[in-house]
């Protein structure tokens, strides 16, 4: 893939309004448009990375792209069997009532109460001791789900 793939790809993106949409349309609106080699650039991304929701709409919009474009290369073809594996995931861990976001917002929080210079000894403890106890509560959650068939 050349430069100029790459271009199309991101150039192809972006709304002229400057609306920002959902991560699914944009993704969605790129595999429609791809040529083979841009099709193996958005397998790479969609495999590498974390998609927020409508992972049926992506699958729906990948299948429809590799037969209109007669694709026979297996790792294309099984780019969308790696996003419904990733969609079930989800799905498990909605209800499962845990999400890896809950953990990291809270280390997050954490770490800046840790620098916060703005806080009292006093306020600074207790804002720790929520934070972490949150921290638990989620931990606890995703320990859950994995010890769970």
């Amino acid at each position: 893939m050349n430069e100029q793939d790459v271009g199309q790809i991101v150039v192809g993106t972006i709304e002229s309004s400057g609306i920002t949409k959902p991560f699914h349309e944009t993704v969605v609106a790129s595999i429609s448009g791809a040529n083979p080699g841009q099709m193996s650039m958005l397998a790479d991304l969609l495999l590498e990375t974390d998609i927020p929701g409508n992972h049926k709409a992506i699958m729906s919009a990948w299948r429809q792209r590799c037969t209109a474009l007669s694709i026979t290369d297996r790792r294309l073809l099984s780019a969308a069997d790696g996003l419904l594996e990733r969609h079930r995931t989800h799905l498990h861990r909605q209800a499962q009532g845990w999400s890896m976001n809950d953990i990291s917002e809270q280390v997050s929080l954490f770490q800046g109460l840790i620098t916060d210079s703005g806080l009292e000894d006093s306020e600074r403890t207790i804002e720790m001791k929520v934070c972490l106890a949150q921290l638990k509560v989620a931990i606890d959650k995703v320990l859950a789900a994995f010890s769970s068939p």
